[in-house]
């Protein structure tokens, strides 16, 4: 399908309430004013979940630049030691 000219915009109208209830299909949406409000509280809610998020990326990444891990060279020494041995074993021992 091709479409190949466009004369005018045709929106539905939103103070038909059968128009609202074809559109919406949702019991709360009756009228345009619901349609507004409904509209609006879920921008309300894209907003404050949206802060949320940064709020969370911007806390993690305070965390981040301030944590200092200091950790013993005992353990590395541990931990690199079984993982080589690990490693020899996968590959078939020492020979």
């Amino acid at each position: 399908m091709t479409i190949g000219d466009i004369k005018e915009t045709i929106t539905p109208d939103f103070n038909d309430i059968a128009t609202l209830e074809k559109l919406f299909q949702s019991p709360d949406i009756k009228s345009k004013d619901d349609l507004v409000k409904k509209v609006q509280s879920v921008l309300v809610e894209q907003k404050e979940e949206q802060g949320l998020q940064q709020s969370i990326e911007a806390m993690l990444v305070d965390a981040k630049d301030s944590l200092i891990v200091n950790i013993p060279e005992t353990i590395i020494r541990e931990e690199m030691g079984a993982r080589i041995k690990n490693l020899g074993d996968r590959m078939g021992g020492e020979e």
